[in-house]
């Protein structure tokens, strides 16, 4: 795809609310996803599909942002009802039409910040990083593992979701060679998109290590 957005390195989507696939804009507002032929028969532009990203217009979610590769449209944004950031992924068609194919939610602090949160797509891979604040997570001596689950039925207010699985757990996770003040753990998540199909799941492998919570993100095509 001919990219419009000023990535870092060339092979790495990065989100933006405006994206182009051959002749079509895709453009992400207000939750709803619009596509846009840039060379219609009669010329200028032209108008040619409409989807909304939401199942619910009183939802409380926000979208933020969206990746493209080929066919595919993944949008990504941040549910307050799940408390968790939503991944909706959607292909279209040669002539513009789009069409939702799945939904994830992986639990999280709120999406669009730089320090909470990031995606990158390399090729059909969905990578992304997210930070667990130990002190945060901790209740009765237990640490809440983020889990990854897919949408099954139902709106925003009133869904079913996959029993799905944790992205992680204490064996994923490098630990520093010496004490480290405010431990955050940091994981990078690699998603295979394939083919989404009724019924699969979003199978993710995930490292992590622990360190200081501050931090810089960056993906190249063949490293985080």
């Amino acid at each position: 795809n001919p990219s419009i957005t000023n990535v870092q390195t060339r092979g790495v989507d990065e989100g933006d609310i405006v994206k182009q696939i051959g002749h079509f804009l895709i453009v992400l507002q207000d939750g709803r996803l619009f596509t846009v032929d840039l060379h219609p028969p009669r010329g200028g532009l032209a108008f040619t599909d409409r989807v909304n990203v939401y199942r619910n217009a009183s939802t409380e979610s926000w979208y933020d942002e969206m990746l493209v590769y080929r066919n595919r449209v993944v949008v990504t944004g941040y549910s307050y009802v799940r408390r968790a950031s939503e991944v909706t992924v959607f292909s279209m068609s040669d002539e513009g039409r789009l069409t939702r194919e799945a939904v994830y939610y992986m639990s999280s602090n709120d999406y669009y910040d730089p320090e909470n949160y990031a995606t990158r797509l390399v090729d059909d891979n969905l990578v992304i990083y997210s930070p667990l604040n130990l002190a945060q997570r901790f209740t009765n001596n237990r640490v809440s593992w983020p889990t990854i689950r897919r949408w099954i039925r139902g709106d925003d207010q009133h869904m079913v979701l996959s029993k799905g699985e944790p992205l992680f757990d204490a064996r994923d996770i490098y630990r520093p060679v010496q004490p480290t003040v405010e431990p955050t753990i940091h994981s990078i998540s690699v998603c295979p998109l394939g083919s989404p199909r009724h019924g699969d799941e979003l199978r993710c492998t995930a490292t992590a290590f622990v360190g200081p919570p501050v931090r810089q993100f960056y993906i190249a095509p063949d490293a985080a």
